[in-house]
């Protein structure tokens, strides 16, 4: 009994060492709480080793992309961004219904495997007038999902991606999330060593019972390496599209991304519009300031900054 307690024992070390190195998805990092369950009861662990050996190899070996390809997980905490988004509405005959203007900031609170929590407040101007929004706390997956979701992982395995013209190799991923009343499937073409790494992002979401995607979401790299102005300097920039469509509208997103900036975008444009092709809304988002440490000053003392900023720049161009 002793010993093949200690060959259990063995087997269990070296189980543990292996999961370290293996899948990081949600669905298999949540059954590591069980450790403990597992250390009081061999029955369990054995239950759980069968599984764990059941898994196909696709899944077993697969490992996320790195925090440090993603736009916020890169950042340590106190990495911020402040943006002013325009959108404008339209009624049915495609004339202007009123325009709201919000100033943004979003500052990465913390960034763990998987998931970057932000906080978020922002001011929204409407007529003139000022209303400040609740601060809200969130905490999002790098591939949409939400914490205590559970999501399976697949390497679908090599394809050549085309970027403005050129074939880049990308491994091919696979994420299905599942979470109350709702289902993602996710499909990625992951480049490791082309920034800004996911070349091409694919989502489906299904609700309920129902087998008729609700929402499609394409989002795909359109060029890279482009120079770009972001506030004072010349950086380089990715150009990405997204397509969105939920069954009455599609929107399409063009947007530009810079890696050093948190979060990554520094503007786009967006037109949404409905099945017959009217025009719903249209959107713009422009950078104000962003940083790498907690943010001192409020988002009106900001917003001075910036007008003051865009004078010294129409003096320089006069």
């Amino acid at each position: 009994m002793e010993k093949s307690w200690q060959r259990l024992k063995r087997i269990r070390k070296c189980f543990f060492r292996s999961s370290a190195r293996k899948v990081r998805s949600a669905d298999m990092m949540s059954r590591l709480p069980r450790v403990t369950t597992i250390r009081q009861c061999g029955t369990t662990f054995v239950l759980l080793l069968s599984v764990w050996f059941l898994t196909p190899a696709s899944m077993a070996q697969t490992r996320d992309i790195p925090k440090e390809h993603n736009g916020w997980g890169r950042f340590a905490p106190g990495a911020w961004r402040t943006a002013r988004i325009i959108t404008e509405s339209f009624d049915d005959e495609g004339k202007s219904t009123g325009t709201t203007t919000t100033v943004e900031r979003i500052a990465l609170q913390r960034s763990r495997r998987g998931y970057a929590t932000l906080r978020i407040e922002s001011v929204l101007e409407v007529g003139g007038k000022k209303f400040d929004s609740p601060v809200r706390t969130i905490s999002v997956g790098y591939h949409g999902e939400e914490i205590g979701n559970r999501t399976l992982m697949q390497e679908i395995g090599p394809e050549e991606t085309k970027v403005d013209g050129e074939q880049i190799s990308c491994r091919v991923r696979q994420y299905e999330i599942e979470s109350p009343g709702q289902h993602k499937l996710v499909k990625i073409h992951y480049a490791e060593e082309t920034p800004p790494y996911v070349l091409r992002r694919e989502t489906v979401t299904t609700l309920g019972e129902d087998e008729e995607p609700a929402y499609r979401n394409q989002v795909e790299v359109t060029a890279l390496d482009r120079p770009h102005p972001v506030l004072d300097e010349i950086k380089k920039t990715s150009h990405q599209k997204m397509v969105k469509t939920n069954g009455k509208s599609a929107t399409i997103k063009w947007s530009i991304h810079a890696a050093d900036v948190p979060g990554e975008v520094v503007s786009y444009r967006s037109e949404e519009k409905n099945n017959e092709g009217q025009l719903i809304r249209r959107s713009t988002m422009e950078l104000m300031d962003y940083g790498y440490d907690a943010p001192f000053d409020e988002i009106e003392e900001v917003e001075q900054k910036v007008r003051r900023r865009d004078k010294r720049r129409a003096r320089r161009r006069g």
